[in-house]
């Protein structure tokens, strides 16, 4: 797998002071990070364990991305502008995210993964003692155990990524508090939604905004993909949350039709209210009932939702 792990340690030792062709250094590493390859993947779970403090270059060089990255932050952060802080930090959210796939890829053909996955359903005197060092061992580089469907996973840790605030703009930060809360309440579950319409709301209306005030961000589509994603499923729904009454009639739910009537009017200039005017012309064609032609209608308005 190709990462970025190798570009962000070298542009983080590399800028321990500040200089007047630093940012331009930094964007032009940025342009050819997709060429380098990922050298710091954890190779067993199993090796994850307690020597992550200790200080020597040589244990150090052994640091998972996500200590190595925090560590020069605390140590360099103050020395370098808020603006090269925010985009190590996005490129080193790309690589966390990477990370975080290889490691549950890891753990899941992992044969102790029973034993780990003791930690949800067992009583606490009932955890396996090697259960427990596992969970230790993540959180002390970034991780804690989710669940879902009744089976562990690892992710990325609020609390971690709020370790490196001091160094960062307020506008990156302000993402960083809604990706944090999105990453501890997430949208959705085995097929549904598992948030409340209000909330759902809240999210699409936050990225349209912030992706319309912050042109420049340092994750250019983050924004605009995730504003898309929770207005197709305000729309549309999911399997195990339809649009619809469970009923032959398959009417689109009142509360709904309310709701986006709502967004229309507390928000007239959006793109939010563009969609939904759209939609409710559309809906009332149908006589606010579901069928299957509502998949073409959602695959010509977001075809990337239908592609992924």
């Amino acid at each position: 797998m190709r990462l970025i792990i190798t570009f962000i340690l070298f542009v983080l030792l590399g800028c321990q002071t500040k200089t007047s062709s630093e940012e331009n250094e930094t964007k032009a590493v940025i342009k050819d990070y997709d060429s380098l390859e990922n050298k710091n993947t954890v190779a067993n779970l199993d090796s994850v364990k307690s020597n992550q403090d200790k200080k020597s270059k040589s244990q150090k060089s052994k640091l998972p991305v996500t200590l190595l990255t925090l560590t020069n932050f605390e140590q360099n952060g103050d020395n370098r502008s808020s603006k090269i802080n925010d985009s190590l930090f996005a490129e080193f959210l790309k690589s966390f995210t990477a990370y975080q796939d290889n490691m549950n890829t890891l753990l899941f053909d992992n044969p102790k993964y029973d034993t780990y996955n003791t930690l949800i359903y067992a009583d606490k005197d009932q955890i396996d003692t090697e259960a427990k060092e596992f969970k230790d061992s993540i959180q002390n580089i970034g991780f804690y155990i989710s669940i879902s469907e009744g089976m562990i996973f690892l992710e990325k840790d609020p609390e971690f990524l709020k370790k490196f605030s001091p160094y960062l703009s307020e506008r990156m930060n302000t993402f960083r508090i809604q990706y944090s809360k999105e990453i501890k309440n997430p949208l959705a579950e085995d097929g549904g939604i598992i948030i409340s319409t209000s909330e759902l709301i809240q999210r699409m209306l936050f990225w349209e905004q912030f992706a319309s005030n912050h042109k420049g961000f340092e994750l250019p589509n983050y924004a605009n993909d995730q504003f898309k994603m929770h207005l197709f499923y305000l729309m549309f729904g999911m399997d195990n949350t339809p649009i619809h009454n469970w009923s032959d009639s398959l009417n689109i739910r009142p509360e709904l039709i309310k709701a986006y009537k709502d967004i229309i009017d507390k928000h007239p200039n959006s793109k939010s209210a563009i969609y939904l005017s759209d939609y409710l012309s559309y809906l009332e064609k149908k006589n606010y009932q579901y069928d299957n032609s509502f998949h073409k209608y959602g695959r010509d308005k977001f075809p990337d939702m239908y592609n992924n």
